[in-house]
Order: structure tokens, then C-alpha cells, then sequence
């Protein structure tokens, strides 16, 4: 049988919080309990589960009001607007070379490869599909890309 005061003590230690915040902690862990574990796995997911949810409820509680707290890969998308997400493609030549790099940047072309230079120009330019202009290409996109 688990000793809930129990529980509420260690959890209180763990999260550093007060007597009913670790209560609120353990009945929101209670919640999504496995019963069918062991007793001593019980007592490790009520504590560790609990204390989880105590930081996140101290956290909802203190967060400044009229900020919004992004993730790490929001911050990003909020810094970047539609028109700087391209900018980078001014630094390409126009033409192929410059229709291969938006195809990298969107992910379209894995890897910058000659074999995969020649697909896109027979695909897409099959005037310029020469050797030779594959060898041009392949070697600009290259120049432009570490120069970015």
C-alpha cells in the first residue's frame, strides 16, 4: 500500500515547493499511474512524475504575463520572415545554379553531387545538359555555397 504523505514529503524535497504544491504534483501524477507496476516503480513514478508537474505548474504560475515563451525551433520561425527565408539564394548565380540551391534548401536534393547536378539539368535544362555544363554548374553551386 503507498504511503501518500510519504510521496508528498519526497516530492516536496525534490521540486522544492510547498506542502500543497506537492500535493497538486501528486494528484496530477496519480492520474496516469500504472497500476499494474510494482509498488516500488509506483513510488518512483508518483515522486519523479510528481515533481515534474510541480516545476511546470511553478512555471505556468511565475511566467510574465504578456510574453509568449517559444520553443527553441519557434524562436526561430518568429525571427525569420517569409521574405529573409530565401535571402540567401542572392548569393547564388541566376539560372540553374540558383534553381538547384532552392531545391537543397528546400530539401528537395540530399546531397550536392555531381551525378545529382547532371538529374537536374536533364530534367529540367535539357539544352544545358552537357557534360560539361553539369562539371560548371556542380563547381558554382559549390564556389557560392562557401562563400555564403
Amino acid at each position: 500500500m503507498i504511503d501518500f504523505s510519504e510521496v508528498v514529503v519526497k516530492i516536496q524535497a525534490c521540486a522544492k515547493c510547498s506542502h500543497d504544491e506537492a500535493w497538486s504534483g501528486l494528484a496530477q501524477a496519480f492520474l496516469s499511474l500504472d497500476k499494474t507496476r510494482t509498488e516500488r516503480e509506483q513510488y518512483w513514478f508518483l515522486i519523479h512524475f510528481g515533481a515534474i508537474q510541480v516545476h511546470a505548474e511553478i512555471a505556468k504560475k511565475y511566467q510574465p504575463l504578456g510574453e509568449y515563451q517559444a520553443d527553441h525551433d519557434e524562436a526561430f520561425d518568429f525571427l525569420m520572415t517569409p521574405d529573409d527565408e530565401w535571402e540567401f539564394l542572392n548569393w547564388f548565380d541566376e539560372g540553374p545554379i540558383r534553381e538547384y540551391a532552392r531545391l537543397m534548401g528546400e530539401g528537395l536534393v540530399k546531397v550536392c553531387s555531381f551525378n545529382s547536378v547532371r538529374t537536374f539539368l536533364r530534367k529540367n535544362y535539357p539544352k544545358e545538359a552537357s557534360y560539361e555544363n553539369c562539371r560548371k554548374v556542380w563547381t558554382r553551386v559549390r564556389d557560392c555555397a562557401a562563400r555564403l
